[in-house]
Formats: C-alpha cells, structure tokens, sequence
C-alpha cells in the first residue's frame, strides 16, 4: 500500500510554493520522519497487518518527473521548463538529489522514486538515465538506480520488515475532500447511484448484469478530480453532468424494470393496489416513509398500509394536483438492504407512536400564530429541535436526541468568507490565495410559515432575503431533517457551520475508504471532509 499523502504532510502545491514546509508536529508524517522510514507496518484492530509506504519526497507521487527537464512539475498543458535529457550532467545530478533526499527516509538499502504522476507522457529514455548514471557513479556511491515497479520495491522491502516500525490507527489518506463545491456534481452522483442500490435489492441476474455497464461507468465519479470537484468549468460541463444525466436514467430504468418483476412474482399476495418498500441502505429504516401515488390507486380517504401483516400508522395528503396523493406511514424499524410489498387496507389507522408536535411561540414562550413566531419547538418524543428567528440570521438554537444535547445553539449558522480562488477552489493552497472570514451582507428580517403540522410530520420554513431555511420531523424519526437555501455572490464562499455538543466526547464515528473509524472532529488537515456515520 502506498500513501501520496497523509496526516501531517503538505499537498504538492504546499510543498512548492514552501519547500522548507515543515511537518505537522504529532502527525503520522511527523511520526514516520522521526523514526526514519517511509516504510513501515500498518496493524490494524484485528491484529492483520499490511506493509505500507509513504511516498515522502518533495514531489510526492510526481518525484521523479523533473529527471529530464529543468522545472518544479509538468502541467496538464505541457512541461514548464526546458527538456535537459540531452545533459548526463543534469541527470545525474538529477537522480543523486532523489537520493540525498530519501535516504533520511530508509531503513533499507532501496529508496522508491515515482516517475509518471496524472498526464505525463512516457519517458523514452528513463533506462538509459540510469543505465548511464550507474556507469558513471557505482564505484564512488555504492548506489544501484533501477527502473523497476512499485511491487517489485515492496517486495525487495519485505525482505527487511523487521527492520521496519509498526504504526496502529487511521491511516487513510485525507486528500481532496472539497465540500463546497460543485454541488450539482454531488448531488447527482449519489443520486445515480441510488438507483442502482434500490434496484439492486430486487433485479434477477440478468437485469443486473445488463445494468453493469452503466454502473461501471458510473463508478468513475469516484476518481478525486471528480466528485470532489476540482474539474474544471469544461469537463464539469461537457463530460460529468451529461455523464452523470445519462447514468441516472439507466439506473432509474434498472430500478423501473427490477421493480416490475419483483413486484409480478408478489402481485398474488397483495392484489394491485401494494406498494413496495425498500431500504437501499446499510442502515435500519426508522421513521416516516411515504410516496406519491394515483389518486385512483387508494380510492378511500380511510386507508392503511400494512406491513408484513402488521397495520402501520397512516395518513394521506392531498396534493393540489387532483390526481396525486401522499401516502405516508410510520416504520418501527426496517432492516438493511431489504425489500419488501406493503399492502393497503380499508380501516382504521392506529395511532402514531410519539406523534410530532411543534408549538410557535414568541419571545416569552407563549403561542402565537406563525408569522409572529419567534421561537419554533418539533418534538417527537425521541427528537427536540428548538429554531430561533432573529434579525440578519436563522438558525438552530438546540437539538437534543434521545434525552441529550447534540447540537448547542447558535447552530446552523451561516459564515462567509472572502475567497480569491486558489486551485482547488478553497483560496488558501497557493500563494498570495486568501481564505478569510468576512461579515454576512445585510438581511431582512426572517418571516415563517407552518407547512405541514399532522400527527405524523411537522414541517416549518423560515426564510429571509440571504437564506431560507426548512426543518422537518417525522413521528419516529430518530434524528431531525433540514434544507437549506442560499447564494453566495462571486468571490464569496458561504458555510453553514454546526456546533457540535463535544462536552463529553469530541469524536466522531466517520467513515473512510477503509470502513468506519472514530475520528476526531478537527483533523490536522485544512481543508478536509471527514463524512460523519454518527
């Protein structure tokens, strides 16, 4: 395993516009440079191991591409320096810097140095550089310079693992996490890719391997200058949103199909008026579900959905749409990765568990109507969110769950930065970039409006001239849901910020590319983007 970047260590444009960067004190880089070894032992909780590396030169994963020209890095667009293969004096000087600059980092007798990071072309003459140097300089340095690949290097290493350090703990790379941007990309691919989870619950094999080619394609939003959004305007453009248009209607006519033929195979058990429950997800269903549905589908306004023979609490609502309703039910608790027809019944519904109840009050707590609330409270037994509104500013002013405070007010609150740019769209990577908290604009006076308050789900919109906020909760619900609306101008880059109750325990269970870990909330790293599970 190889790691181009870790906790501590500069991003190749830190290391070039700082080359005396030094490393985050009491961070795995820091850890790895006092120990002298860029190789080491990674153990993890179940005591297996993996040999690791870290590719700890200046240039990182991109070391050696200045073997042959006289430049930092090569760009996308060409090489930003004057090709020097022609000089043996330049590349061997060349090849004995990447030497003087590893070996600090070795405990064995091989130093790794990358040549070919993204766009490089093909060296044609890298065997004889080191052909040439070896001829040139073996007797007075002992060194052999070989072309070779990463396994073979991880395989001549092994040979000296116990000379190696043994690191415990997270380790995955913390790279290009950009929250902030492009969020139609974002949105877009976990959308695609819900179809493919949902479908993928109900299609027969031969659905699913007709569909594998869409989903392979899709896959591709994974790579860090995608989903993360540092592509530029052109290839967001003109590659990714129709890529990712494309891959949403194969997987919706996957889901569409998977769901036709599920749902044949049940028709018998339910007649034809069931609807099918899904939870495309690794985690327990609990709380409200509800869909769309043809009026002439339900056909009473006294219905209720059963589910595995048990009724379930429901409720419809009319839509202004003559011909649509929404179906909505209350869910105890619906397993992982499960598919299952929900049947409808002509009786009575029973009562909600915990139904919501939000009150509106003013400032001394008593009720008022909705445009004169000050103070906004959902409550479903199991979830308190307390809203504030206030002059120039909407926001959170406590959440409690299960009986304790996981939000402390002021909470999703918006700060904004003044941002000039930089390369990954952050403003703070490269030179003479600036990344600095400014004050919000003026705002109206925020006004609110009850969307929706039944047994089952209490819906609230506060809005004003710079944001709009709505929160949602549902009978059951174990944690509250909100949208927020907004627009930052050019040269601005807006924030929502949430106040963690960190009294107790600062951690965080966050997911990685390696499974789930408990993580601190701050990282050393800035930016980064640590997905929280819980």
């Amino acid at each position: 395993m190889a790691f181009s970047r870790i906790d501590g260590a500069p991003s190749l444009f830190e290391a070039i516009v700082n080359p005396q960067y030094v490393l985050r004190p009491s961070s795995t880089a820091a850890k790895l440079q006092a120990l002298g070894s860029a190789d080491f032992v990674w153990q993890g909780p179940s005591g297996a191991s993996i040999l690791a590396h870290y590719i700890a030169g200046f240039g990182l994963y991109c070391h050696g591409d200045n073997i042959d020209y006289d430049e930092v890095l090569q760009t996308q667009a060409g090489h930003t320096g004057q090709y020097r293969g022609d000089s043996s004096a330049f590349t061997d000087a060349r090849i004995a810097s990447y030497h003087k600059e590893l070996a600090p980092w070795s405990k064995t007798p091989y130093l790794f140095v990358p040549v070919g990071r993204d766009f490089q072309s093909p060296k044609q003459h890298l065997a004889d550089y080191l052909d040439g140097y070896n001829q040139r300089n073996y007797a007075g340095t002992g060194t052999w310079t070989v072309a070779a690949s990463f396994e073979d290097y991880a395989k001549l290493v092994n040979f000296h693992k116990a000379k190696l350090p043994t690191l415990q703990g997270e380790l995955s790379p913390v790279y290009m996490g950009f929250y902030g941007s492009r969020g139609a990309v974002k949105r877009r691919v976990r959308a695609a890719l819900r179809q493919f989870l949902a479908a993928e619950m109900l299609a027969s094999r031969q659905l699913a391997d007709s569909a594998a080619p869409a989903l392979a394609k899709l896959t591709r939003s994974n790579h860090h200058d995608y989903v993360t959004g540092t592509s530029t305007d052109a290839v967001v453009a003109q590659e990714q949103l129709p890529q990712l248009a494309e891959a949403r209607l194969a997987g919706e006519s996957y889901l569409n199909l998977s769901i036709a033929q599920f749902a044949a195979t049940v028709a018998g058990d339910v007649g034809a008026s069931g609807l099918i429950l899904l939870n495309p997800s690794s985690q327990p269903l609990q709380g409200l579900v509800q869909a769309v549905v043809p009026t002439s589908h339900v056909g009473n306004s006294m219905i209720t959905l059963n589910l595995n023979g048990v009724p379930l609490p429901t409720e419809l609502v009319t839509l202004p749409q003559a011909a649509t309703v929404i179906v909505r039910a209350q869910v105890d608790q619906f397993a992982p990765w499960q598919a299952a027809m929900v049947s409808v019944a002509y009786l009575q519904s029973p009562q909600p568990k915990n139904p919501v109840a939000v009150a509106l009050l003013d400032s001394s707590g008593k009720p008022v109507a909705a445009a004169d609330a000050v103070q906004i409270v959902l409550d479903n037994g199991h979830v308190r969110a307390q809203l504030q509104r206030s002059s120039g500013q909407v926001h959170l002013a406590s959440l409690m769950i299960g009986g304790e405070l996981a939000l402390v007010g002021p909470t999703a609150q918006l700060i904004d930065y003044a941002d000039t740019g930089g390369l990954w769209r952050m403003g703070h990577e490269m030179a003479n970039c600036s990344f600095v908290a400014t004050p919000l604009p003026a705002d109206t006076t925020p006004s609110v409006r009850l969307v929706e308050n039944t047994p089952l789900l209490g819906r609230v919109r506060i809005a004003s001239g710079l944001v709009a906020l709505e929160v949602w909760l549902g009978a059951g619900d174990a944690g509250l849901s909100f949208a927020v609306e907004t627009a930052a101008p050019q040269g601005r880059s807006r924030v929502l910020a949430l106040n963690l109750n960190s009294a107790e325990d600062p951690n965080l269970l966050t997911s990685t590319p390696f499974g789930y870990v408990t993580h601190g909330g701050q990282s050393q790293f800035a930016p980064t983007f640590w997905p929280a599970v819980q």
